[in-house]
């Protein structure tokens, strides 16, 4: 039997497993799941970043804590795989926000090559409108997000580095948007990344 220190020893151990994130530091914990599903309830059109700010946590982290049908997150080395799906949209937008400064790059996807001798991966290149070299040990996870009207927030797939901030967007439609083309082409992809490798735990 257990004395007193081994069921504190026990009871410790429990606590902490329920407080670990489920998966790793980009991964949301049961609290903080718990916290989300709460404030979701009151607040379902709650955005993104007023998530992250209520959890006092990374964009990663809060887009983890969001429902399942919200959200789908993959591992770094399904990068390539994701991006080939995205090619199929009709048109994308490559949204970069850095500080107060916001850049968007419209249009088709260019194609996605892996650089094997310098780790990365490169998204277009000579001759192409875009042109964008991702280092692959930086890269965290990658999430397709549903937006929402109530927020404006457009739905997206979402880039991360492994401290969990956001290296870039691609939209596929805006909140308001009503053309179907692009609300079908995320959802295609959404469903496809169901199918990958899982950043977290569900």
């Amino acid at each position: 039997m257990l004395g007193g220190i081994g069921l504190f020893i026990l009871s410790v151990a429990i606590v902490l497993t329920l407080l670990e994130p489920a998966g790793g530091s980009l991964c949301a914990s049961t609290v903080q799941r718990s916290t989300a599903r709460s404030t979701l309830e009151v607040n379902p059109g709650l955005s993104v970043d007023t998530l992250q700010e209520s959890l006092k946590a990374s964009t990663a982290v809060a887009l983890d804590a969001f429902p399942s049908n919200r959200r789908v997150g993959v591992t770094p080395g399904a990068a390539a795989a994701v991006w080939e799906s995205l090619r199929q949209w009709p048109e994308a937008v490559i949204d970069i926000v850095k500080d107060a400064h916001d850049f968007e790059i419209r249009g088709p996807l260019p194609a996605i090559r892996k650089d094997e001798r310098r780790g990365s991966l490169v998204i277009g290149g000579a001759g192409e409108a875009v042109s964008i070299r991702l280092a692959s040990h930086e890269l965290g996870a990658i999430y397709a997000f549903v937006g929402g009207t109530a927020s404006g927030e457009a739905s997206s797939l979402v880039f991360l580095d492994r401290h969990g901030s956001v290296v870039f967007r691609v939209v596929a439609t805006r909140a308001d948007s009503r053309e179907e083309a692009g609300a079908t082409a995320f959802a295609s992809t959404f469903q496809y990344m169901t199918t990958l490798p899982s950043a977290c735990r569900p």
